[in-house]
């Protein structure tokens, strides 16, 4: 138990802050004029591009197997 409380510690503080890094580098380089609301909207559309991804990946992959009763 401890060692996985320290690997989501470590995914949480680790790679969560090397996420939030690349995510301002992301919003610095494609949103142009961050006081306008109407401009951050295109940045939505890569983590809801993502997402979709994922829903497709598990819709073509994912096999429900009945359980041998």
């Amino acid at each position: 138990r401890g060692h996985a409380q320290g690997f989501l510690v470590f995914l949480t503080y680790g790679v969560g802050i090397l996420g939030a890094q690349i995510s301002g580098w992301v919003f610095n380089a494609i949103v142009p004029d961050p006081s306008i609301p109407e401009s951050r909207k295109v940045l939505w559309w890569i983590p809801a591009a993502f997402a979709g991804g994922v829903i497709l990946f598990f819709a073509a992959t994912f096999r429900d197997h009945p359980s041998n009763r």
